[in-house]
């Protein structure tokens, strides 16, 4: 055998192992449930129920917010999550009370801000709800999970910021 082959070998064997390393370390989501999103954002987050439904709930700055899970178990995009099931999205929703009943407030925050959307909500007496979607179908790394919540707990920031603002 060549030196030159030996040492390609060589090569060509630590960069597979190098790949299948980094594979390994770093997750890949295609579906995501609820006990795996919160060992992957931390312990910071707990388990809830909401009339069934499994949920993660957290605070950020004194705003407390809620983890919907959507797509689940191969069900209905509204179908019930429970704490173990494989769900292809989840969205991140906090409720403001409190706030006049304004659509130029509305429209201005989501203009100006890119991540998170705000709307009224009917069903949870009109109050403000901030809320932004994240689909995992498909594949989305741990990186991406864990960058999406940094996001999430800006744009929770940003809203405090603009309504103090108006």
């Amino acid at each position: 055998m060549s030196r030159f082959y030996r040492l390609f070998a060589a090569a060509a064997t630590a960069l597979a192992m190098s790949a299948t390393l980094t594979t390994a370390e770093t997750a890949v989501f295609s579906a995501i449930s609820p006990v795996e999103l919160q060992k992957t954002l931390g312990p910071a987050l707990s388990i809830g129920d909401q009339g069934g439904d499994t949920v993660l709930e957290g605070e950020v700055d004194d705003v407390f917010f809620s983890i919907f899970f959507y797509n689940c178990d191969g069900g209905a995009f509204d179908g019930l999550a429970k704490p173990a099931s494989a769900c292809l999205s989840f969205e991140y929703r906090a409720y403001f009370d409190g706030y006049p009943d304004d659509g130029e407030t509305l429209a201005a925050f989501n203009a100006a801000h890119h991540f998170g959307a705000l709307w009224r909500d009917p069903l949870a007496e009109e109050a403000l709800a901030l809320h932004m979607p994240v689909i995992v179908e498909g594949g989305v790394t741990e990186a991406n999970i864990k960058a999406t919540f940094r996001w999430w707990r800006e744009t929770i920031r940003a809203f405090d910021t603009f309504m103090e603002t108006r």
